[in-house]
């Protein structure tokens, strides 16, 4: 992934192919193209969450970095419960 850091014209399209190839799901999720199989719960977090990024400006890392916060919270409760509640 680290071989497409030229911020010139297309630069993130070209990111978006590698990422397909990355390890974490995080990362894989940011190719508009992955999908794991059919109706499985990626596809369906991928959708409802409208994770989807055709470019990579401010509002698109602001908007990924909110929806990773919430699955974190959603994911490592305490006792049941999130720890910002």
């Amino acid at each position: 992934m680290n071989n497409f850091n030229d911020l010139a014209n297309g630069w993130f399209r070209q990111k978006q192919n590698e990422y397909a190839r990355s390890g974490l799901l995080s990362a894989k999720l940011l190719d508009s193209n992955f999908a794991i199989g059919q109706n499985t719960a990626a596809n369906r977090l991928k959708s409802e969450l409208s994770f989807e990024f055709m470019q990579w400006q401010k509002p698109d890392i602001d908007k990924r970095q909110a929806i990773l916060l919430e699955l974190v919270l959603d994911t490592w409760k305490i006792n049941g419960k999130r720890i910002d509640q």
